[in-house]
Order: C-alpha cells, then sequence, then structure tokens
C-alpha cells in the first residue's frame, strides 16, 4: 500500500499557560527540528499497518521527494513493526506533574513549589485513543495507578479513599465518587454521592461545578454512567 503526505514541519505541543511564568522560557524547535518533516498516518492507513503486522512484521519505508523533482526521492528511512496479537487488557491511569522551573533562579528546575502542587493531576487513557482526559484533580498523594483496572472498580476504591482523606468535604473528590459509582451500575449511591457535592459546591459558590453536577445527576436518575468526570469541572 501508498500513501503520500506533505511532510508537515515539526511543531511545539500544547503549552498549559499555568505553568508559564518570568522564570522559564517557552521551548523551542531546534535548527535541526525546524528543518525536519513529519508523517502522522491517517486512521485506515494505521489500521492497515497493525492489521498487516501481527503474524509478521510490516516493513514502513518512507521517501522524500523535492518539489522540483517527484520521481526520484531525495532521502529514505526504513521502520520495521511488529503489533502483540494480546489486547491491552486496561487503560493506563498515570500522574500528570508538571515539569516547572525554581520560582527564584532562571532556568533550573526543581520540585513543584508549595503554591504548584495543586496542578498535579490524574489522567485515563486507552492506549488507542489519540487523547487522555482528567478525571482526579486536587490528589497529590500516591493513587496506588499500578492496580488500576478497566472495569471501575478500582476507580471507586480510589475516589473513596480521596472522599475519605478529604473529610467527604471536596465536592470535586465527590463528583468523581459518583461517577465511579456509576461506571460499575451503582445508580442510587451515584445520585448520593452527586447530590452531596452538589450540596457542597453551591456552599462554595462554584457555579460551574454546580451547573455540571445538576447534569450528571440527571444522567444517573436515568441509569446512565458519566464517563468524562472532572472535565471542565473548576
Amino acid at each position: 500500500m501508498h500513501a503520500q503526505s506533505a511532510g508537515e514541519g515539526m511543531a511545539i505541543g500544547e503549552i498549559d499557560q499555568r505553568l508559564v511564568s518570568p522564570t522559564n522560557e517557552l521551548p523551542k524547535l531546534t535548527p535541526e527540528q525546524a528543518a525536519a518533516h513529519t508523517w502522522i498516518p491517517a486512521a485506515g492507513v494505521w489500521e492497515a499497518i497493525k492489521k498487516h503486522s501481527v503474524a509478521d512484521a510490516a516493513v514502513v519505508t518512507i521517501s522524500g521527494f523535492s518539489e522540483q523533482d517527484a520521481r526520484h526521492a531525495v532521502s529514505r528511512g526504513r521502520v520495521t513493526i511488529h503489533t502483540s496479537k494480546d489486547p491491552v487488557g486496561a487503560p493506563i491511569f498515570y500522574r500528570d506533574v508538571p515539569l516547572m522551573p525554581s520560582e527564584t533562579e532562571r532556568g533550573i528546575i526543581k520540585p513543584l513549589a508549595p503554591s504548584a502542587i495543586r496542578l498535579i493531576q490524574w489522567r485515563l487513557r486507552n492506549i488507542g485513543d489519540l487523547e487522555s482526559r482528567v478525571v482526579l484533580k486536587d490528589m497529590v498523594t500516591c493513587a496506588n495507578c499500578h492496580s488500576f483496572s478497566g472495569e471501575g472498580k478500582t476507580m471507586v476504591k480510589l475516589a473513596e479513599r480521596a472522599v475519605q482523606l478529604s473529610g467527604a468535604r471536596n465536592p470535586v473528590y465527590l463528583d468523581t465518587l459518583a461517577a465511579a459509582y456509576a461506571e460499575v451500575g451503582r445508580f442510587p449511591e451515584a445520585i448520593a454521592a452527586a447530590r452531596k457535592a452538589l450540596d457542597l459546591a453551591a456552599q462554595q459558590h462554584r457555579g460551574r461545578l454546580v451547573e455540571a453536577l445538576n447534569t450528571r445527576i440527571k444522567l444517573y436518575e436515568s441509569q446512565q454512567p458519566y464517563r468524562d468526570a472532572m472535565e471542565g469541572a473548576p
């Protein structure tokens, strides 16, 4: 099979604006990176490569052509890809810790300052997804991510632990717990946790979270889980 690409240039990825400060400098491409070209296979091409690399290796050859001569390659590279026949049984659950410079020393990377601890997030990503999603915030300690499983039961345990550590006074933890309960079909408990989160969010004047919780409670009352919990929560 053949595929054509314009060979887009490399680009700096998304920058979390919360991490920008006077003591750091935004990343820049090196001259070599700026002159390089990239290729990301379309979804259909990637599926075909994976399909044909299970029994035997798939050899992908990338040839570069100049605009003046589309017949003779000026560069060529080759990569061999093997795809396991064993499926991935669970998503990846991990702690996203920002890499930030020192508050006082220019260009020096140090552990997070106390004021930045709140930026730590827990993310979930299926190996086949292009992006991850935030499922837990405001929990800076270990969440036992190595034992996370795809059916939601471990997330219930983690969320229950977070609620316990917070004294059941954090509406975001309760929101996550409600979503975890709904994921495993425990809808009465999901509704109860979400309503408690709603009361706390209203007391703390967190309007966006109040609005989101009202929407999620309706889902739980109709026996539907909410799989993007925490997304967009303040």
